[in-house]
């Protein structure tokens, strides 16, 4: 999905030389589709629900996005004391990957580190993790966003 981005960096003059390019795999897992259950699914997270489309949001399994996020934030901490930087990292993922790396940064907390993210529909996902951020002293208001479906 990203392949050749240091390429892409090159054509455009730009100097990507100490930028570390963070794009986690998913893990695999059961998955609940709408015809069964189906194990061994490179996937995220688990679903609930099956919008497939609607101008709704699917529920998932947020504690599944809640593991992810912890260790995506463990890759990045590596990183950041290897490069002594969070500037030089970039998190990118697509879909499912998109999501837990833009609620990843929300929950991160720091100041500096590139996002790309690629066919990503975030919003009630994104209100729990700037909730969690306020709650966390990095923000002023409590509270909104809390649970699912929002």
């Amino acid at each position: 999905m990203f392949a050749g981005i240091r390429g892409v960096f090159d054509e455009l003059g730009v100097d990507a030389a100490g930028v570390r390019f963070i794009l986690p795999n998913a893990p695999l897992r059961t998955i609940s589709w709408p015809t069964g259950e189906e194990d061994g699914v490179s996937a995220w997270y688990n679903y609930f629900t099956c919008k497939d489309g609607a101008c709704e949001h699917d529920q998932i399994d947020l504690s599944h996005m809640e593991q992810q996020a912890e260790r995506v934030c463990a890759l990045l901490e590596r990183e950041e004391a290897v490069l002594g930087d969070s500037r030089r990292l970039v998190l990118g993922g697509n879909s499912q990957g998109g999501t837990v790396a833009i609620y990843t940064l929300m929950r991160w907390g720091k100041e500096r580190c590139s996002l790309l993210a690629r066919d990503v529909a975030p919003s009630q996902h994104l209100a729990r993790a700037r909730a969690r951020a306020r709650a966390n002293g990095r923000g002023e208001d409590e509270g909104e966003g809390e649970g699912e479906g929002e």
